[in-house]
């Protein structure tokens, strides 16, 4: 009964990786992220998390980068990052959890 429209399968982001490097004073997040094939729907943003709190949100360069951070506020302490990368449909696919240790 009825014609209703469910949106389209399931099709999340891909291959979704973070890595930390320092850079002078500054943390460079290095990260990729690959769209299914077939790409139901195109990369939205990334999202660069750290404990938890989304400290950059862009939306150009999605497939692959790097992001400057200053993380003096986190000085001495362990913090842990990863990516999130959503698509059109605000399916997101996260990149593994790492730490790092800011000195």
């Amino acid at each position: 009964m009825g014609n209703a429209k469910t949106h389209d399968d399931f099709n999340a982001p891909e291959n979704v990786t973070v890595s930390c490097r320092k850079d002078g004073n500054v943390f460079m997040f290095d990260y990729t992220v690959s769209e299914p094939a077939p790409c139901i729907h195109a990369l939205a943003r990334i999202d660069l998390l750290v404990n938890g709190a989304v400290v950059q949100r862009f939306y150009e360069n999605l497939t692959g980068g790097s992001i400057p951070v200053d993380l003096k506020e986190f000085q001495n302490q362990v913090v842990r990052y990863r990516i999130a990368a959503w698509d059109m449909a605000l399916n997101c696919t996260l990149s593994e959890e790492k730490e790092l240790v800011v000195a």
